[in-house]
């Protein structure tokens, strides 16, 4: 951050009040114009462009998680699918479901409508998305059968019954492999047809819970029917569950099935993505990963942890939320460490949030604390677009008036330069 203000030429003001620009306090020297016009106009761009932006944001959210709903509505399969949308264009990737070929795909989203504005504009099939490995090839058509014998036959020589013979595959499935997460302990229990099979399932398991925290039950025999890329496929699988709360996989002879919880629709992304490789081995999958309700905290323990992640956050906000000489505009760097206070507001939904601005002494002290109230004021106003209801947050002002260091040297007005958050209960 660069220099706040121009030499002091104000004459002295004996007392301001923080939450309220006082006309008094606007005049930095005789003959002097109040800086504030110029300011507002500059205000009122980047929250334009902020909402711009975040209405984009939140139509991408919307289509996104719309597309798989409205596919399992049409009872199609979903969890072998990608979805990612450029404002309400949609592009769908991913192995196609048994049955389903993209026409049908494109179909259903191509004809879908919402009411909440995030209609999918267009739909586009990724070129590498895939039939599923278990789908059978289309059949030539069927020969015309010859015609029935019209010689008699004895009876001891009566054709064997017609009933076909189930195809191997159709047996029932049996399970190899078991692995349970719990949330800190990863246990395994199955067979394998190698030490070394055993060795890389176990070292997945570590890399989630530690080595002290695996359970490994696998007996070795060589006459598993698991192959070594499934089972390179689990271990990749395994390696994603310190994303979720508490996972289940089974590896059967034709299935990888995972259920479990996660604490949001990300995190299960990563186990959503590595389950893709298993189709692409002719394995089906059964994926049932849901979003769990977080336990509810008191106001006091919200506020507590709350104010945790924000102190933690802290140096990045005094690296990235940085102004040049006079201005409120806020830089690509101040966004993203703004949108993970926004992420730990989202978390933590019931204490509110003051967004204290802080200057240096260069300037007058009136010119200093309006320039403060002012940054305070857009990153308040960043909240407030990126989602946060404008009654949990406030925009405080102080000036030169709460520095942390001396003054006198310029890393000493750097570090004085801030903007500060602070979680409380209530204002």
């Amino acid at each position: 951050m660069t220099h706040d203000g121009g030499p002091r030429t104000a004459p002295a003001v004996s007392s301001i009040d923080a939450r309220t620009w006082k006309r008094s306090a606007l005049r930095l020297g005789e003959g002097t114009r109040p800086p504030w016009p110029w300011l507002l106009p500059l205000a009122l761009l980047p929250l334009l462009a902020l909402g711009t932006w975040w209405g984009i944001a939140h139509i991408e959210d919307q289509v996104e998680s719309t597309a798989p709903a409205l596919l399992r509505e049409a009872g199609i399969d979903t969890s072998g699918l990608t979805f990612e949308a450029s404002y309400r264009d949609l592009e769908v990737g991913g192995v196609l479901p048994p049955g389903v070929d993209a026409a049908r795909i494109g179909q259903v989203l191509g004809n879908s409508s919402s009411s909440d504005g995030a209609d999918i504009r267009s739909v586009s099939i990724v070129a590498s998305i895939g039939a599923s490995p278990t789908e059978p090839e289309p059949s030539p058509a069927t020969p015309t059968p010859p015609p029935p014998s019209t010689d008699a036959s004895p009876p001891d020589e009566l054709a064997p019954p017609t009933t076909a013979v189930p195809p191997p595959d159709s047996a029932e499935p049996t399970t190899l492999i078991t692995v349970v997460y719990d949330g800190a302990t990863v246990a395994l229990e199955g067979i394998v047809a190698t030490e070394a099979q055993s060795e890389e399932l176990a070292t997945s398991a570590a890399e989630v819970v530690g080595p002290d925290r695996v359970r490994n039950e696998l007996t070795v025999d060589g006459s598993a029917p698991a192959t070594s890329e499934r089972l390179t496929v689990l271990a990749a699988t395994i390696t994603t569950f310190g994303n979720l709360t508490q996972a289940e996989a089974v590896l059967s002879t034709t299935n990888l099935d995972v259920t479990g919880t996660a604490a949001n629709r990300r995190a299960r992304r990563p186990t959503q993505a590595a389950l893709l490789e298993a189709r692409g081995l002719g394995l089906a999958t059964d994926t049932d990963l849901r979003v769990e309700a977080a336990s509810p905290m008191t106001l006091a323990e919200e506020t507590a942890a709350l104010g945790s992640e924000l102190r933690g956050l802290q140096a990045e906000v005094a690296e990235t939320i940085v102004f040049t000489s006079s201005s409120i505009a806020l830089g690509p760097d101040a966004r993203v460490t703004l949108d993970k206070v926004v992420d730990a507001m989202r978390r933590y939904p019931q204490p509110v949030v003051e967004v204290g601005g802080h200057t240096d002494t260069d300037g007058s002290s009136p010119f200093n604390e309006l320039l403060s109230q002012t940054r305070a004021d857009a990153v308040v106003a960043y909240l407030i677009a990126r989602g946060i209801p404008a009654d949990r947050l406030v925009a405080i002002g102080y000036g030169e008036s709460r520095l942390l260091v001396d003054d006198s040297t310029e890393p000493g007005k750097r570090q004085n330069r801030r903007v500060e958050f602070v979680a409380k209960e209530a204002f």
